[in-house]
């Protein structure tokens, strides 16, 4: 499952056993800026440091990166 709002689950659904894992997905960092900079141009590695400064860390999700 999943969700925005954690908070309005029933508790039931977050009992031991029923959801073994639970995963933050946060906000790009920088590190993960200059990553998928580099994954989807590998032959311009060297201008993903000047792509990722001109982004505001922790403020765009990966899905608007």
């Amino acid at each position: 499952m999943t969700t925005n709002h954690r908070e309005k689950l029933d508790p039931a659904l977050l009992r031991p056993g029923r959801t073994d894992f639970h995963a933050n997905l946060n906000n790009a960092s920088y590190i993960q800026m200059v990553n998928m900079f580099k994954r989807f141009n590998p032959d311009n590695h060297e201008r993903a440091d000047d792509f990722a400064k001109q982004l505001p860390e922790n403020k765009l999700s990966m899905a608007k990166l």
